[in-house]
């Protein structure tokens, strides 16, 4: 029997470890190696194993692997967007050059990908591993591995709670996460089975709750039996009823969760997209680890992980659920009154030029806190209000419907990351305000129904030293930003030319030294384009935007966009591509210096380079 020890949250970046720690009963055994087969897509109904994996045991009996390295070269950026394109006149109908940039609404993270006439580019996908086991004995070599990926892993867990009876009972009994791994639309039942057996009267029904509780009706007897069973895999947790000295009244384990033969509980499925954790010592978690590996059964203490900081609470928002949206902002929290808003205890700002598309991205729905990070969606809208006057309340406010769909298990892969884009141009010397709600009626009230931190967007006015440059990256949380380099913005020409030289005496009568021919053939030149840009004059709090931009490994230069209401002709808007040459840069601190600029160098980097004539 295989045991997992130690595996990933179901909601993990790529370029963080994926460690994984199994341990057999049969690990003594000759050559006994561990078999890992790695799948993608077991979401789907078309799953592919891209990997097999031998792995000794260590000398404890331990077979512990990272997969980061294998799983991050199955996502990458995804900029495309199945949304409406802003032209001049109005919108008009998809096409296969939509990017999130150039659209007003909600898009989805894998846009294009169930087209098969477009190419696959998947921004979040999912994998899982299977686990088997791999040993000679006198009859040969063994090898026992299930090719049961897109089964769903058992992570069914209880617990008692104490509460208040008409009985005066104690110990609800609650269970969570069961049937959590079943994939949208699968045959397959999530929820439980219960049955109480009380003398010779037995309580029977069944539920599809993922996380639900259990209180008998009437106080259960002495010696009782309750039965909690998994319904998709069978897995059952047994309790008994004590109200005999020396047990203190209540249910009490009988039987720990204990699963069919002939059921292999493997890994769950864990959705990844491109993301990457916080620098080293700059976040400091409220619970004891801090891991991005967790024990079989997640608690709150040992589950933490930087990512829970986006989680969509659907309550309380606090230090330790601050419910961010993924979009990268300044450290600083603000808090203020507003006659629309209500009272904002948790707002986060930055700067942005008028121009640029708002682009801000978040967790599609809250993660439920004990179905292993199930998604529930209780997003109704996601609320954006304005302001004219960067020193004014927010008056104006549009509401941004979610698609209502409730996810009762892990999502679609394409649902997991939403963007909302808003080009606001007429802005300019204004404010743009962004939170999640989860009121679906006409109240613009944060301080009642907002689920998400507020996230300002403070526009610059309009400037005639302005050169602007605008940029759409990955940032650290692995979803896509924007950003506009307003200053100079000079463009800089190399160009290499490839030669061969030519004889003097040429195909001709007469031999003349007058002649024009040349002696170095040019018959290649490749030109290099590169632009050195300035920001503006940057606060201590807008430095984290330059950092994530700084760091990212897709970069391109927005280029040719619309916007509704523009007068000019329509254009085809486009991405260019773009690679930092700039090999580092110095942060400085408010103890320092107020403010700062930041200067950076781009080469462009489209697929095919361009070419002089030669």
């Amino acid at each position: 029997m295989i045991n997992i020890e130690q595996r990933p949250l179901p909601l993990t970046p790529t370029k963080v470890p994926h460690v994984y720690n199994f341990i057999s009963s049969n690990s003594g055994n000759t050559d006994f190696r561990y078999v890992i087969d790695v799948y993608v897509d077991t979401l789907t109904s078309n799953p592919s194993k891209i990997s097999r994996l031998l792995v000794s045991p260590n000398s404890y009996g331990n077979g512990i692997v990272d997969v980061s390295r294998i799983i991050e070269n199955y996502v990458e950026g995804n900029a495309r967007s199945e949304q409406p394109q802003y032209t001049s006149s109005g919108t008009t109908g998809n096409t296969p050059y939509s990017i999130i940039t150039n659209v007003s609404g909600l898009s989805t993270s894998n846009a294009f990908n169930t087209n098969i006439n477009y190419e696959q580019k998947y921004h979040v996908r999912d994998y899982r591993l299977l686990v088997g086991e791999q040993y000679t004995t006198t009859a040969g070599t063994i090898t026992d591995i299930s090719t049961a990926s897109t089964t769903p892993a058992s992570i069914i867990l209880t617990d008692t709670e104490s509460v208040v009876a008409s009985y005066s009972g104690i110990n609800q009994v609650n269970w969570y996460g069961a049937g959590a791994g079943v994939p949208q639309g699968s045959s397959l039942n999530k929820g439980v089975s219960i049955t109480h057996i009380n003398g010779g009267v037995v309580t029977a029904f069944t539920t599809t709750e993922v996380d639900g509780s259990y209180l008998a009706a009437s106080q259960p007897s002495d010696n009782d039996v309750l039965t909690i069973t998994e319904r998709f895999s069978g897995c059952f947790i047994k309790y008994v009823w004590r109200d005999e000295p020396p047990f203190v009244l209540g249910w009490f384990l009988s039987v720990a969760k204990t699963c069919p033969t002939g059921f292999t509980n493997n890994p769950p499925t864990v959705i990844i997209w491109p993301g990457t954790k916080e620098k080293q010592g700059s976040y400091t978690p409220y619970v004891n680890n801090n891991l991005y590996w967790d024990t079989t059964d997640p608690s709150d203490q040992q589950d933490y992980w930087e990512v829970k900081k986006y989680r969509m609470s659907g309550g309380t928002i606090s230090d330790i659920e601050p419910s961010q949206f993924l979009t990268t902002a300044g450290d600083k929290l603000y808090s203020f009154t507003d006659t629309t808003l209500g009272t904002v205890t948790r707002a986060r700002r930055r700067k942005h030029h008028p121009e640029c598309p708002v682009v801000v991205s978040y967790f599609n729905g809250y993660l439920s806190e004990y179905a292993d990070f199930e998604f529930i969606n209780n997003i109704e809208n996601i609320i954006v209000a304005e302001s004219s006057s960067q020193t004014s309340n927010y008056s104006s406010v549009q509401k941004v419907f979610d698609n209502g769909i409730t996810y009762t298990g892990i999502t679609d892969a394409e649902n997991t990351i939403k963007y909302l884009t808003q080009i606001r141009p007429d802005l300019a010397g204004g404010k743009l305000a962004v939170y999640a709600s989860n009121n679906g009626l006409n109240e613009p009230d944060w301080q009642n129904y907002g689920v998400s931190e507020l996230l300002e967007y403070y526009m610059e006015n309009n400037d005639c030293l302005s050169d602007p440059v605008h940029l759409l990256f990955l940032n650290r949380q692995g979803v896509w930003d924007t950003y506009t380099f307003d200053r100079k913005a000079l463009e800089q020409t190399d160009i290499t030319r490839e030669t061969y030289a030519k004889g003097g005496i040429g195909d001709r009568p007469l031999y003349t030294s007058l002649s024009s021919q040349r002696r170095d053939v040019i018959y290649n030149q490749n030109v290099k384009q590169v632009m050195n840009v300035d920001t503006w004059f940057l606060t201590d709090n807008d430095k984290r935007i330059v950092e994530d931009l700084f760091l990212s490994p897709e970069v391109y230069i927005i280029l040719n966009h619309n916007w509704m209401g523009k007068t000019e002709k329509s254009y085809n808007p486009y991405l260019l591509p773009v690679t930092i040459n700039t090999n580092s840069i110095l942060e400085y601190k408010n103890r320092y210096t107020k403010l700062t600029t930041y200067s950076f160098k781009f080469q462009y980097t489209p697929i095919n380079l361009y070419e002089a004539q030669g």
